[in-house]
């Protein structure tokens, strides 16, 4: 069974520590990741002081969600944020559950709310808690939405991660609307995956091929060309 969580915590490491394997792919994920200029715009938006103080980033599975969450998670580092990263399908939808694995996360001596919430802002002058697959979590998300995100310190910002739009009531609550964005990730378009065949190694009209038959779907592909080389 995994771990509950997964901690990112800046500043980077000691240059001395050896590596670990994550850390290696995690290089490899950064190094391979192509387009989605525009998103990351978005993302990159939450750490100036009046950005978005939560983001949903929605997208069919094998879109490319938590590649984008692994890429946005290197650059805010780089920035000088603080990023927690749950993954909620290692974490019990619950109350209960969630906040145990924060505590986890982070450190903290009490799994209680609003001391979580106050450890929380304290770890950086920007902190990212982000939550990849959300869409597990969605028996969750009106206590998040009306109980704990609400009392999180203003220099800390919520990232969703799942398949699904965000529920009506994030636009309908009084005040989410200046501080609320919602990314779609659509299909990579023409340029960038030729770039992403071009990246697998793939060429000519083998590429044209596969590109027409997914139709921009990054998983897709990959795995259009791990059959052509299993042939």
């Amino acid at each position: 069974m995994g771990l509950p969580s997964e901690q990112v915590l800046y500043p980077k490491r000691e240059a001395t520590m050896s590596k670990r394997m994550s850390d290696l792919l995690a290089r490899q994920a950064y190094q391979a990741f192509i387009g989605r200029e525009a998103e990351l715009g978005v993302l990159h938006a939450v750490l100036a002081p009046d950005g978005p103080r939560v983001v949903h980033v929605r997208g069919i599975a094998g879109i490319g969600k938590t590649a984008l969450l692994e890429r946005f998670a290197h650059e805010a580092r780089d920035a000088g944020a603080v990023v927690i990263r749950l993954d909620c399908r290692n974490v019990e939808p619950t109350g209960r559950g969630y906040l145990q694995a924060l505590s986890e996360a982070i450190g903290g001596r009490r799994p209680e709310a609003e001391a979580l919430a106050v450890r929380l802002g304290g770890l950086g002058s920007i902190v990212i808690l982000a939550f990849d697959t959300y869409e597990v979590f969605r028996l969750l998300d009106a206590w998040l939405r009306q109980v704990f995100v609400p009392m999180l310190p203003d220099n800390v910002r919520v990232l969703f991660f799942g398949r699904g739009h965000p529920v009506d009531s994030w636009y309908a609550s009084p005040g989410w609307e200046q501080l609320l964005r919602s990314v779609p990730l659509a299909p990579l378009n023409a340029a960038d995956t030729s770039q992403l065949l071009l990246s697998l190694g793939v060429t000519g009209e083998k590429a044209a091929l596969i590109a027409r038959a997914t139709h921009g779907h990054p998983l897709a592909m990959k795995l259009a060309v791990a059959g052509l080389h299993d042939e």
